[in-house]
């Protein structure tokens, strides 16, 4: 699909809806040129000193992100299928570190060190009630922390970022087809140029509707079974750890 008409559709989605993936594999089967895809573009590669948010960034994403969310890479083989481009939202996941400032780095650092070794710990101490919320805190609210920056910041936010890329998408006409979380949908299009005509997407139900219920349903229980092995595994190490020192 090709032309010198634009046509921009901004999906606002709940990332563990199987209604929101149906209705987008839907809107890109009636033609997409220009798929714009919430998400990094390649595997992240960390230093030394970024250590610890690429642990944090390996417990997130595999105890949260890869179970509880849906698999978006039908949405990239069928606009490819169609010969359209694709673009990712963010080079990496070490993006978000990367492009935050110094001082969000420090804080978002001393928070993780903090609940992480709280958590060991509690858990050396066999005190786990207080040791696993801990191990979750350490992996989701550092990187939590360096989102809402991102997001806030007065130049340059990540809104502003995903409203750039769509501009440029829309530059050759064509379907432009971005999917992107709910909470970011309003703010992008609030960051779009005056005079472009956007059609908004809504959620297909809201996150507390007995049909997320049930999408969220089986992957929670794989979450509490991972989340079992992990922190036993932590524990474990802990122990250990702690027996050497």
């Amino acid at each position: 699909m090709s032309g010198e008409d634009t046509e921009i559709i901004i999906k606002g989605e709940l990332h563990s809806s199987r209604g929101d993936l149906a209705h987008e594999r839907k809107l890109l089967v009636e033609g997409v040129d220009h798929l714009v895809l919430e998400g990094p573009e390649r595997e992240a590669e960390y230093g030394l000193l970024q250590t610890w948010y690429a642990f944090a960034m390996l417990l997130t994403n595999y105890l949260f992100f890869r179970i509880l969310q849906t698999d978006s890479s039908v949405l990239e083989d069928i606009a490819e299928a169609q010969d359209a481009e694709v673009t990712k939202t963010r080079e990496s996941d070490a993006s978000v570190l990367e492009n935050s400032h110094i001082l969000a780095r420090i804080g978002a650092a001393a928070l993780f060190l903090v609940l992480f070794f709280a958590a060991a710990l509690f858990g050396i101490a066999e005190i786990h009630i207080y040791g696993v919320p801990l191990l979750i805190a350490s992996a989701i609210l550092p990187v939590l922390l360096l989102r809402i920056h991102e997001s806030n910041r007065s130049a340059g936010s990540r809104d502003e970022q995903m409203a750039q890329l769509i501009i440029d998408a829309a530059e050759d006409g064509g379907r432009v087809v971005a999917v992107v979380g709910d909470d970011h949908a309003d703010p992008v299009i609030d960051h779009l140029p005056e005079g472009i005509d956007v059609v908004r997407e809504v959620p297909k139900y809201p996150w507390y509707s007995w049909q997320h219920a049930k999408d969220i349903a089986y992957p929670s229980f794989v979450f509490v079974s991972v989340l079992w092995i992990v922190y036993t595994l932590f524990v474990a190490y802990a122990r250990f750890a702690w027996t050497l020192s």
